[in-house]
């Protein structure tokens, strides 16, 4: 049985017969993570968690306080990439502008307007939307700050973002006294 969320069999075997890791982007994200930060190693046609890997698992907060910033900060999410990016990052920015447009949810195509305006009429490609996708939105997704509902056939565009509680309590942000006071009236 083939369960993936998000994606049926036959959607990922349209292109590859073969299937690894980085056909799975949160699986290739980690892995890739596990080695820069020395958490994992490969030894022996395996891949094990080192001795200071096993450490991030007591206290479990010490996976959110140390992995977390460097999955988001330093690690190259568009470094596969075969073109330049279509956005810079800065995260700071991101960070507030999101904080403050998905209050309440929103989708991708609405935050792409905000933070870089309309796409090109009747382009085939949205390139702005599929970095920020992939370099942004997806990443805060699989740190589990932010959830997302998309339907089948939807692109990321009409995916609808939404906070978790860990982006509450675990992010301190310039405009959150700016979201306190609008939800309050």
């Amino acid at each position: 049985m083939f369960d993936w969320p998000g994606y049926s069999e036959e959607d990922l075997f349209a292109i590859n017969k073969v299937l690894d890791e980085m056909d799975f982007p949160p699986v290739g994200d980690i892995h890739e993570l596990l080695i820069a930060t020395k958490a994992g190693r490969h030894y022996k046609n395996a891949f094990r968690v080192t001795k200071s890997g096993r450490e991030f698992l007591d206290p479990p907060t010490r996976i959110f306080a140390e992995l977390i910033p460097f999955f988001l900060f330093s690690f190259n999410h568009l470094a596969r990439s075969q073109t330049e990016p279509a956005i810079p990052i800065h995260w700071d920015v991101y960070l507030n502008v999101l904080n403050v447009e998905i209050e309440d949810g929103a989708n991708g195509g609405a935050l792409r307007k905000t933070l870089f305006g309309d796409p090109v009429p009747g382009a085939r490609y949205d390139d702005v939307m599929s970095d920020f996708y992939i370099g942004v939105l997806r990443p805060l997704c699989s740190a589990g700050l932010l959830s997302k509902t998309r339907e089948r056939g939807q692109g990321f565009a009409d995916t609808t973002f939404t906070k978790t509680p860990l982006w509450r309590t675990g992010l301190q942000l310039d405009t959150r006294d700016q979201v306190q006071r609008a939800t309050r009236h």
